[in-house]
């Protein structure tokens, strides 16, 4: 297998001895964004209490009023809808809903999501900084169905025989229990759906319905002992994570958000705004 690598640099600093002003400049990763993305670059200084983002940093809001940055896995027109509230910033929001039987393709499962994976591909070794913003309205039904409301899905080489495996990390929402998960395995080829699920993350408590809140991650994508994973949840650093995070494949790592589930009878509503993409917290983070 063909293995892409971007040349790591030295070993990044534990998240415990960096401070959120400090991890800006924890790494040089300016090669690993893609400057040739079509998407909207933020250059103005952001409303309705985001920060501005770093000049190289790519933005997909939904200010277009259309989903022209995204893919789209939407199985009904009220799937994925533009709405003006809530909003985290600017004056659009995207809002998914996802109801008994939602599936856009039977062979992909129950889900109302957008992905980047026909914009961007996390090459595997390539370090990379995301951040984006959720809300759970209040009446969300709590139900114990496994539920993921933010993923990084990888690239099976399904001509190799490779399966579709669950994803390497995600952001896991289960009656009423918040969790971030994250899976690996080094092997060439899996034929089996088996690696071992990791929780890297779980709230210690309800997690609050009816605001934003603001996600950031810092990933250093390795099936090998040198992977990474941190988080902050709100400002808060949640995740320090040494360890490989990911899969051997050729191709590597896409972002996807939305609700993606076991079908059930209960109607869910999530609305998701600002997905950032940079090379330094402070490049994506809407907090300093």
């Amino acid at each position: 297998m063909m293995l892409f690598l971007l040349g790591l640099a030295c070993r990044p600093e534990p998240l415990t001895n960096i401070s959120m002003h400090d991890t800006a400049q924890a790494a040089d990763t300016s090669s690993s964004v893609d400057s040739g993305d079509t998407s909207k670059m933020a250059t103005d200084t952001a409303v309705n209490g985001c920060l501005d983002a770093g000049e190289k940093t790519v933005v997909k809001s939904f200010e277009s009023g259309d989903f022209t940055d995204w893919g789209e896995e939407l199985a009904e027109e009220y799937s994925g809808t533009i709405v003006e509230d809530p909003v985290r910033c600017g004056d659009f929001a995207v809002r998914f809903e996802i109801r008994e039987g939602d599936a856009p393709d039977a062979t992909t499962g129950y889900r109302a999501e957008l992905h980047e994976l026909t914009d961007f591909i996390a090459e595997i070794g390539s370090e990379q900084w995301y951040a984006f913003s959720t809300y759970v309205p209040e009446d969300w039904p709590d139900a114990d169905n496994r539920t993921v409301i933010s993923q990084w899905h990888a690239t099976p080489d399904l001509g190799d025989g490779e399966t579709w495996r669950s994803p390497p990390l995600a952001v896991r929402y289960v009656a009423g229990e918040l969790t971030v998960t994250s899976r690996s395995s080094s092997e060439a080829i899996q034929t089996e759906n088996d690696a071992p699920e990791v929780t890297l993350y779980q709230h210690p408590e309800p997690w609050e319905k009816g605001i934003w809140h603001d996600w950031v991650f810092r990933v250093l994508w390795s099936y090998e002992d040198d992977g990474l994973v941190q988080a902050w949840l709100d400002g808060e650093a949640i995740i320090d994570q040494d360890g490989p995070v990911g899969y051997n494949d050729e191709v590597g790592v896409w972002f996807k958000w939305g609700i993606y589930r076991d079908d059930t009878t209960e109607t869910q509503i999530i609305f998701h705004d600002e997905y950032r993409r940079g090379d330094s917290f402070d490049a994506v983070s809407l907090h300093r």
